[in-house]
């Protein structure tokens, strides 16, 4: 059994990265749509799923539905759908329109994490 504080360690410092990397971009490279490739090529990881360690505990998998970021909620989670992940916030920053846009919303996604992961 993966320990709980490990998850959440692991997706915080995903979420410390990829924060990081966007400052690091020159100002008019922030005002471009976030382009999935340019992450994963800069990076070597994104805001998918095959990067979350969460996902990766428990999407598609028969606990599924446990996922801890949707800590209070009664029903049971469908990861399989963005709008479900982590109360909308994932899908919410997946469109942002912007790379500052992108960094205020994982912002905001990891501090969900903190509180929930």
């Amino acid at each position: 059994m993966v320990d709980r504080d490990f998850l959440k360690t692991r997706a915080i410092e995903h979420y410390n990265r990829m924060i990081a990397w966007i400052d690091s971009l020159p100002e008019e490279e922030k005002k471009e749509y976030p382009r999935y490739r340019k992450m994963y090529y800069a990076l070597g990881e994104t805001w998918g799923s095959e990067d979350c360690v969460y996902c990766k505990k428990y999407l598609n998998r028969k606990d599924a539905g446990r996922c801890p970021l949707y800590a209070g909620r009664e029903e049971i989670c469908n990861c399989m759908y963005a709008y479900d992940c982590c109360e909308g916030l994932w899908e919410y920053m997946a469109h942002s329109k912007n790379w500052v846009q992108f960094a205020l919303r994982a912002r905001k996604l990891r501090a969900f994490i903190h509180r929930c992961g």
